[in-house]
């Protein structure tokens, strides 16, 4: 397996039946899994509902967990990075979506710098409430060789608010310390960088 979408999800069962319905990775398919980890919430039938259905015609293996309680939102990004088998651990929030292509070229670009250890990526993206779109602006990859580049583009990547890492990289999985403080994906993004 080379690239996990790590889902943590709460309450939201249409949106993240949106981000699940926009994986559209033809090239890779074969090398991707979805993991979603359901944070015990009010709506937790509907977004089964939604992965069960969804799950009827995948082309992507799908792994669906439930919390036995709600384990906030750090937990939960911590633990469902934790089940994934890729290579490479990709955050998406149940909110988000990929756009059309941005997939491939994605997983394109982690193979072309094999050797980096982790990616930021503020990407474009468009707006669901409004008739706009923003544009990529910067990314970064740490790791290659101990220095960090850093890129900007306009059609490489499409995705918005992305963080990548590879899974060998960060084993700190079981730090509580961020729990409840909504801090954990600072932690884990900002490390590489500091």
């Amino acid at each position: 397996m080379y690239l996990s979408i790590c889902i943590p999800s709460y309450n939201r069962p249409l949106e993240l039946r949106r981000l699940l319905d926009s994986v559209d990775s033809v090239q890779y398919a074969d090398e991707i899994e979805i993991v979603i980890q359901e944070d015990h919430a009010p709506l937790r039938d509907e977004v089964r509902k939604q992965v069960e259905q969804y799950q009827t015609h995948a082309r992507f293996q799908v792994v669906y967990h439930e919390n036995e309680t709600n384990c906030g939102y750090d937990k939960n990004l911590r633990t469902v990075a934790e089940r994934a088998r890729g290579q490479y651990v990709i955050y998406m929030g149940d909110d988000d979506v990929f756009l059309p292509g941005a997939l491939d070229r994605f997983i394109s670009f982690l193979k072309k710098y094999s050797r980096a250890m982790c990616c930021a990526v503020t990407a474009r993206y468009t707006a669901m409430e409004e008739p706009r779109t923003i544009d990529i602006i910067k990314g970064m990859c740490s790791g290659m060789a101990g220095r960090t580049l850093m890129w900007s583009y306009s059609e490489e990547v499409s995705l918005f608010r992305v963080f990548t890492f590879r899974k060998d990289w960060f084993e700190d999985y079981g730090n509580a310390a961020f729990d409840g403080t909504l801090l954990f994906f600072s932690y884990i993004s900002r490390r590489p960088f500091a």
